[in-house]
């Protein structure tokens, strides 16, 4: 893209890049964007998987050069993370233990809160798809409320005694993310009043 760009400074009317920078990005971005997303290896899920910020980083300010290509990688994302989300909520084995299920679950979102900040700028458009992500696999099973329930009574009894305020409230702000997730809020107070029942 570069030595295109200096072509025209070089060889060219000065008029002419417009046109030839919207030319060649088609050909070079564009056309290739879904491709080069997709591949097997080296594509954007490899690069989720791996948490290979730097190569995301580069692949999202090349995109920014075509702004409707940054849709394919906003896809991309979304879908994996929805993905990991499914396998999460049906992993049995986090799933017979509630407090454990709501850590991964928290460290997976900050896993991908700092990546959409860091890789992707902290864009609006990519932190709306993150959240529709987590809103959509949290929301496929009523048990995840449940766990939230179990995970905040557990902070709340333990987990937040010996830390300091500040570290306290960055704790109780992370569940209330996961918490605004949640639909059906009804649920979470169910669960909840059950809960509190049982203790008396």
């Amino acid at each position: 893209l570069n030595e295109e760009m200096q072509r025209v400074k070089h060889y060219l009317n000065v008029h002419t890049e417009g046109k030839l920078k919207r030319i060649v990005e088609t050909e070079l971005i564009f056309n290739h964007a879904q491709t080069l997303v997709s591949m097997e290896n080296s594509g954007v899920v490899p690069m989720l998987r791996n948490n290979k910020m730097d190569d995301l980083r580069r692949m999202y300010s090349l995109f920014g050069r075509v702004p409707e290509t940054l849709e394919c990688l906003r896809n991309c994302m979304c879908d994996h993370v929805k993905k990991e989300g499914l396998a999460l909520v049906s992993d049995q084995e986090k799933v017979q233990a509630p407090v454990e299920f709501v850590k991964k679950l928290l460290e997976m979102r900050d896993k991908y809160d700092k990546l959409v900040s860091e890789a992707f700028s902290g864009e609006n458009k990519s932190q709306k798809r993150l959240k529709e992500a987590f809103e959509e696999f949290i929301n496929a099973d009523s048990r995840c409320a449940s766990y939230l329930v179990a995970y905040i009574d557990e902070l709340l009894k333990s987990a937040l005694k010996g830390l300091s305020e500040g570290e306290a409230d960055t704790q109780l702000e992370k569940v209330i993310v996961i918490f605004r997730y949640l639909q059906d809020k009804d649920i979470f107070e169910n669960f909840y009043k059950d809960r509190l029942a049982k203790r008396l």
